[in-house]
């Protein structure tokens, strides 16, 4: 009986160790690896996760951080700029959403859905900070913005790990 909770307990610490290179290994496909590593780690729902769990919670924070950014620009910009910067962003959160039906994804091609659509998401914020013609958007608009990105690094970074 104590040979079995030994066993019990080295297995769970193995798997503990899995998931945890799980997210060391996602982290590190993204341009900012200790933000994705810290923002992971910081979700509950990650102890343990899987690919597709790590993707969900990326995904709902990049959504998440996209609303705030839309917050941020109406509360800090003023002209045409908040327009199409709102605009584009509204886009990237319709983009964002259809990724929910590729995770996890069942072969190849939603894997390739959900690259295509990350990346779409990515132009999308872009479009966001290049709707300031004459001048960078402004530095918590940027800031705001360059979070919701980071969000999406980390789901294109699960789709390219699946």
């Amino acid at each position: 009986m104590a040979a079995l909770s030994i066993l019990i307990i080295v297995a769970f610490a193995f798997l503990t160790m899995i998931r945890a290179d799980l997210i060391r290994n996602v982290c590190i496909k993204t341009s900012n690896p200790s933000f994705c590593n810290k923002e992971l780690r910081l979700d509950p729902r990650s102890k343990g996760a899987d690919l597709t769990l790590l993707g969900k919670i990326a995904l709902q924070k990049a959504i998440l951080e996209s609303h705030v950014a839309i917050a941020t620009v109406k509360s800090r910009v003023h002209g045409g700029a908040v327009d199409d910067c709102v605009e584009a962003i509204g886009d990237m959160i319709l983009v964002l959403k259809k990724c929910n039906n590729w995770l996890p994804p069942r072969n190849k091609n939603e894997v390739g859905n959900l690259l295509t659509k990350g990346w779409e998401a990515i132009i999308d914020i872009n479009a966001c900070n290049d709707s300031f013609i004459n001048h960078d958007p402004p530095a918590k608009v940027k800031a705001a913005t360059h979070r919701a990105r980071d969000f999406i690094e980390i789901l294109l970074a699960v789709a390219n790990t699946f």
